[in-house]
């Protein structure tokens, strides 16, 4: 029901852009541990929240296809992040809204792993 940790991880992939400060080992760490947070997280969500999220995502994922002709982790990963980053920060507020606590869990398990 709700969203895999591999389709998390490439989320916050495009969510968070990465920095010349840190090694490729340390944003690869990083990643799989936010996409282990965020799930363990949004596990713990109210059922209704899960099933309104995993609704959200399925929309994604269609809409994904119809735009590209591909998955969404198939999509390189400048179009990933400007795809991700028009539903996360576009003008459609439920899209935001479906995005807003991935983005949030996201920041925060990311940026403490890195430290």
């Amino acid at each position: 029901m709700l969203p895999s940790r591999t389709f998390l991880r490439a989320a916050i992939e495009g969510l968070i852009p990465d920095h010349p400060s840190e090694s490729r080992e340390q944003r690869e760490r990083a990643l799989d541990y936010s996409a282990s947070f965020v799930r363990d997280q949004l596990r713990a969500m109210p059922l209704v929240l899960q099933l309104a999220l995993a609704g959200g995502v399925a929309a994604f994922l269609v809409l994904t296809w119809l735009r590209w002709w591909r998955g969404f982790r198939a999509l390189g990963p400048g179009n990933r992040q400007a795809w991700l980053q028009a539903w996360a920060y576009g003008r459609v507020p439920l899209a935001r809204a479906m995005f807003r606590p991935v983005r949030s869990l996201a920041a925060l398990a990311y940026f403490e792993s890195i430290g």
